[in-house]
């Protein structure tokens, strides 16, 4: 009896290794079959969507006017210094006294500007003459031992430091 139950279970092993193989075998994909064609593929998508920025430039001019529409597209090619779009200029506004009075006080103020810079610059130049005035007095005075070498490096200094103002009021 006993080897009978062993068959038995032999058997039902081997069955149950045979069910789970065939369920866990791969089966083929059922797929549509039709005609190969050659045409135009065209598909839509009827959703909504966003736009996101990837780069911004800001174009600025110095006078202000319209801008013409411009035609280039998205991936069109450039050359260098062509241009890229044409401002034009918008009409004057009609000048009224207040108007005509606000331009004349920035037109005066403008010319105070420009005379205090002429001003300041002639100021800038008076110091650094005199600036290398003493720096050559002192070199004479360094070559006959009445001075320190470290004064006449804090003179070069001075020079250059009066240059630069030169520089920076101009």
């Amino acid at each position: 009896m006993k080897r009978k139950t062993w068959f038995m279970f032999a058997a039902g092993v081997a069955l149950l290794a045979l069910l789970l193989a065939w369920a866990l075998a791969p089966r083929p994909v059922e797929v549509e079959l039709a005609p190969v064609t050659r045409g135009l593929f065209e598909t839509t998508i009827d959703e909504d969507g966003k736009t996101r920025l990837a780069d911004r430039y800001v174009v600025s001019a110095p006078l202000a006017g319209r801008l013409e529409r411009i035609t280039l597209k998205e991936g069109d090619a450039v050359a260098a210094d062509a241009p890229l779009a044409h401002l034009l200029p918008v009409l004057p506004a009609m000048l009224d006294e207040r108007s005509v009075r606000e331009v004349q006080a920035r037109v005066a103020s403008a010319q105070d500007n420009v005379a205090r810079a002429g001003v300041r610059i002639a100021r800038a130049q008076v110091a650094l003459e005199q600036v290398r005035n003493d720096a050559r007095r002192n070199a004479q005075l360094a070559q006959q031992g009445f001075i320190a070498p470290a004064r006449l490096e804090s003179d070069r200094l001075a020079v250059v430091a009066a240059e630069r103002e030169v520089e920076s009021a101009a």
